[in-house]
């Protein structure tokens, strides 16, 4: 990759003098660096998990709108305010909530968009999401793997708010604008940020997958990654359906996923989700028992819930098929673990509450 950056200072002096902006870092050129390096960083960790960059070189530029980003085969606009230092952003208020996580996801994001939208594009608007939703996960696998944990669970915690967020005037969330296959028809009258829901849910579905196939004890991703290179590899330079990606989630989960798809993709429930589990020494180590119960959904719904345990320096981790109102669950343990997380990084959206008995 390579980086063309222009200083956008002249531009903005006489209104920074105005309100006391602190001009000599209003300069975006010094970030060049910064931003080449997560270029590099992001077609490592996306060439590694997706397949090899499509083409032989990516240019990244940033371009005089503040708060837009573009990607075309070969080329990523940026927003001039994703270059800016975190001292300018700061003075500019640019460093606090959506602002912040979208300045901070954008650039991953567009680059993502050479695989999601150029490799791989969508035969209609209903699969807009296989385009949008898959660069705004990748957008949170590039914090993952490069960022760390901390800024991965920042980034789904900020995903699955804009998600359940009620709207200001107390109508309901964006997510009761309809399902993510209606694409640019979310938005409307009532739902004005409703196509948000492509990115944010769109990708929250592909993310609950990933964590369906990921190893938790050892944070292995070969599965996921033997699906996603499965699929850029079947539909390079092609246009997919929903239902293409779908088969392609059925050969590698080994089973039929339309319950899957039916809830997150073509369905609108997100379930509430109590958990109470208890733990007891006996014989053979220590028994975990328990029940999960869900609310808010319709009696069939279905969750894979993983829990993972951990004790001193090892981790056990599994998952848990739920289904419907209440689920009993009893799993014999080897030994008695330190703690015990259910729900770790966000794998299954949703809300949770989680009772020690």
């Amino acid at each position: 990759p390579r980086s063309t950056l222009f200083p956008y200072t002249t531009l903005f002096r006489s209104q920074a003098a105005a309100v006391g902006i602190t001009i000599g870092g209003l300069d975006t050129t010094h970030m060049a660096g910064r931003m080449l390096t997560d270029t590099i960083n992001a077609v490592r960790v996306f060439s590694a998990y997706f397949g090899p960059l499509p083409y032989h070189s990516l240019s990244i530029t940033q371009q005089p709108s503040g708060f837009f980003g573009q990607s075309w085969p070969t080329l990523v606009f940026l927003p001039y305010t994703a270059l800016l230092d975190s001292t300018m952003k700061n003075q500019l208020h640019m460093n606090t909530g959506g602002m912040r996580q979208f300045l901070e996801e954008v650039g991953s994001h567009e680059v993502a968009h050479q695989w999601w939208g150029h490799l791989v594009g969508w035969k209609s608007y209903h699969d807009q999401w296989l385009s949008e939703g898959f660069a705004q996960f990748s957008a949170g696998l590039f914090a993952h793997r490069i960022e760390g944990e901390k800024k991965f669970r920042n980034f789904l915690d900020h995903e699955r708010e804009e998600i359940l967020r009620a709207s200001p005037d107390g109508s309901p969330p964006q997510n009761a604008a309809g399902p993510i296959w209606m694409g640019h028809r979310l938005g409307s009258e009532k739902y004005k940020s409703g196509y948000r829901l492509v990115y944010s849910k769109g990708g929250y579905a592909l993310h609950m997958l990933r964590m369906m196939l990921y190893d938790f004890s050892r944070g292995d991703d070969s599965r996921f990654i033997s699906m996603m290179r499965d699929f850029t590899s079947t539909y390079a330079h092609r246009n997919a359906s929903t239902e293409d990606f779908k088969a392609v989630v059925d050969k590698h989960f080994k089973q039929d996923m339309g319950w899957f798809f039916n809830q997150w993709v073509y369905g609108t429930e997100v379930p509430a989700v109590a958990v109470e589990y208890s733990l007891s020494d006996n014989d053979k180590g220590a028994l975990l028992k328990g029940a999960i119960r869900q609310s808010g959904v319709s009696p069939e719904f279905r969750i894979s819930l993983p829990v993972v345990l951990r004790a001193g320096s090892s981790i056990m981790a599994g998952h848990i098929q739920a289904k419907g109102p209440a689920t009993p669950f009893e799993v014999q343990l080897p030994k008695r673990p330190d703690s015990v997380e259910f729900n770790p990084l966000g794998a299954v959206l949703c809300t949770i509450e989680v009772k020690q008995l």
